[in-house]
């Protein structure tokens, strides 16, 4: 193997960064030695970090000894389109990636397969000049068996092609709703295994299905599927050994099948009883065990899965709303884009962590991650941290409902979000479609698929259009209204979703998106609604003003499941041009950039979160033209004190889910000092602002 010196090294570290000041890199794997623990089970090896990447489609970059050495240095996980807001380019089209990998020739007994968590929309690999396979979608995961193709005690040539281009055949076809950015912009890995293996190939799943079939507070039914492989073609005697541990480690049950295995596929079945069960009851408990799922041939583990379990039943009544383990939950929360400023879809762990962070700081007990299939992560994280999950695929707007490869791309990448997320236990509700003119004869289909998949959790679907038949093909259906925005009146959603209660009082039914645009950079003292379509100045306070009309309706309704907010952060729109940045949908409780969280980030973490808030209003208003104002407070605390100039305001406010109100306030000439002052639970709360008249 050759090897590089410090100088060289150094050389190369310095003319690289040189050639892209933007995109973080590293020296291509086969020149370094990656360690890799030949004993392990199953043996993954990751190859993010330093791709070359042309942007463009070519005749020859699929070949073996094809020269990408002109081509630029990326560092995957990767987006073509970092940013579209700053009018750095939107490109839409093929692009190409090239890797070299050196595979271990200790390795050379074991299957290998290629992972790729999310690359956007149509993808096709190649490794060593030949085709592995294609996929078609964005925000799956897909792998291939790549046993045949690769060479051990070699280098490896892998070559990708990704098109986020405009197509009928893929779901969603365009970016009508949102920006399909392009790029392998997930994590990719070598997954090495034994001849015989858990699938990793079933739709890119764990191979493992931990399936909940009768779950009470005394005992919980579990069977396990797991998909053996084998990849010899004589029968081979193994055993399956599934453990279920509880959170300290403890085994709590085992048991052992000694299946004999044809060659190619086939299912084991597993039955678990749990007595007495510890369940995941969402923010209040979320509890896990751990399913460790072994094969073992003549006494050696082969290869080895883990996955969590966390015990759990629930449902929805039409009239009393959502249950988890039999106690009432008022499900609040948002919806999240998988992007950021300057990241585009590309986003690092710490980038997902900070979104989850930020959601719950606000306190959402539940996220629709709309409308698509996120990173593995987000998963894990709702696990862990009890946050109830609508996960959906991405089928919005145009429906192509004549085209048949559309229709079974749809089927495929529904297979695919089920499958991968199976084993999730935050995930309770599977999402059809969103915004859609479906026919009720492809929901049906549809409704019919997801049902065989997985028959232990609800489906639900977001509509915007008037009440119909097919509303009530899926389990629970939800709707999308902007009252105050773009619909009318300002507080219509309730006399909307009491007139769909009358009319079908046996639909569970619930609110998918509300919410208004707001900019930081916007600011005015009179509430003025702008043009939602075509305008040009989004105010923070109408913003609030909209929020807080639409929460005090619809929070009253037990009846309504699930209360979602249009969205969590600003997020790019490449059709539109409206407030303060084109390309930008400005209905984020936070900014684009993650930086600034906007003034009703405040009021819903006074109204859901039991960290203590006290948060004046109108801050970033700091120039004033009307002397007379009003001060509103966000907090969750029983009483708010307000000062103005050094005096102390007697005047009580009016109080309403957080807000506190003092109207017709004079500033004087210059600055004015705002401060308020709380008790919460003993402790002392205070903020403070100052507006120049």
């Amino acid at each position: 193997m050759n090897r590089l010196n410090p100088f060289t090294l150094f050389f190369y570290l310095v003319l690289l960064s040189c050639l892209n000041s933007v995109t973080v890199f590293s020296l291509p794997d086969n020149k370094l030695e990656i360690p890799i623990n030949v004993d392990s089970p199953r043996i993954t090896q990751s190859l993010n970090g330093a791709w070359k990447f042309f942007q463009g489609p070519h005749r020859h970059a699929s070949k073996e000894n094809f020269d990408s050495s002109r081509w630029q240095w990326v560092s995957v996980p990767h987006t073509w389109n970092t940013d579209i807001i700053k009018k750095t380019g939107y490109y839409k089209g093929h692009a190409w990636y090239r890797k070299t990998f050196h595979a271990a020739s200790k390795l050379n007994a074991k299957r290998v397969f290629i992972r790729f968590e999310g690359a956007l929309a149509r993808t096709k690999v190649y490794l060593n000049g030949k085709e592995v396979g294609a996929h078609d979608g964005g925000y799956a995961a897909f792998a291939f068996e790549i046993t045949d193709l690769i060479k051990f005690n070699s280098d490896n040539q892998l070559a990708v092609m990704v098109s986020n281009a405009d197509n009928a055949e893929i779901v969603p076809t365009s970016d009508y709703l949102f920006t399909r950015f392009g790029g392998i912009y997930r994590p990719v890995e070598l997954i090495y295994t034994d001849q015989v293996c858990i699938s990793p190939i079933d739709y890119a799943s764990p191979g493992v299905y931990l399936k909940q079939q009768n779950v009470t507070k005394k005992k919980a039914e579990v069977e396990i599927v797991t998909k053996l492989d084998n990849g010899y073609k004589e029968a081979q005697n193994v055993l399956v050994e599934t453990s279920i541990s509880d959170a300290s480690g403890k085994i709590i049950w085992k048991q052992v099948t000694k299946p004999i295995l044809k060659n190619g596929l086939q299912d084991v079945s597993q039955k678990a009883i749990i007595k007495n069960p510890h369940l995941w009851h969402g923010k209040k408990d979320p509890y896990l065990y751990s399913a460790r799922i072994a094969i073992i041939k003549k006494g050696k583990e082969i290869d080895v899965v883990q996955q969590p379990l966390g015990l759990r039943y629930f449902h929805v009544d039409a009239n009393e709303g959502f249950f988890l383990n039999d106690e009432y939950i008022n499900l609040r929360g948002v919806s999240r884009h998988q992007e950021w400023e300057q990241s585009g879809s590309a986003l690092t762990n710490d980038q997902h962590e900070r979104d989850m962070a930020l959601m719950e700081e606000m306190g959402v007990n539940t996220i629709r991650f709309a409308h698509y299939q996120q990173a593995d992560l987000m998963y894990d994280i709702t696990d862990k941290n009890g946050i109830v999950v609508w996960a959906e695929v991405p089928i919005t707007p145009p429906y192509k409902k004549n085209n048949k490869k559309y229709k079974e791309n749809c089927r495929q990448q529904i297979i695919e979000l089920i499958r991968q997320n199976y084993n999730h236990p935050s995930i309770l509700l599977w999402g059809m479609y969103n915004e859609v003119h479906i026919p009720i004869e492809h929901a049906q289909e549809f409704q019919k698929l997801m049902k065989t998949e997985d028959p232990t959790r609800l489906t639900t679907a977001a509509s915007n259009k008037k009440l119909m038949d097919r509303h009530e093909v899926t389990d629970l259906i939800a709707w999308n209204k902007y009252f105050g925005w773009y619909n009318n009146p300002h507080d219509g959603i309730g006399a909307f979703m009491d007139g769909v209660h009358e009319k079908k009082p046996n639909l569970k039914i619930a609110v998918s998106e509300y919410g208004a645009g707001g900019s930081i950079a916007h600011q005015r003292q009179e509430l003025t609604p702008p043009d939602p379509t075509v305008g040009q100045f989004y105010t923070e306070q109408y913003q609030c003003y909209v929020h807080e009309k639409n929460y005090k309706v619809i929070n009253k309704r037990k009846y309504i499941w699930g209360k979602y907010i249009w969205n969590m952060f600003d997020f790019s729109w490449p059709i539109v041009d409206r407030g303060d940045a084109e390309l930008l949908n400005h209905k984020g409780m936070i900014t684009y950039d993650r930086e600034v969280k906007k003034d009703v980030f405040y009021f819903y973490k006074a109204n859901w979160s039991k960290m203590p808030v006290l948060y004046i209003t109108s801050k970033r208003h700091i120039y004033r033209d009307n002397p007379t104002t009003k001060v509103k407070v966000y907090s969750n605390a029983k009483n708010v004190e307000l000062t103005l100039n050094g005096e102390k305001i007697n005047k009580k406010p009016t109080q309403e889910n957080g807000a506190f109100v003092w109207e017709d306030l004079n500033l004087k000439k210059g600055e004015n000092k705002v401060e308020v002052s709380a008790d919460f639970k003993g402790a002392l709360l205070k903020d403070t602002c100052t507006w120049v008249y």
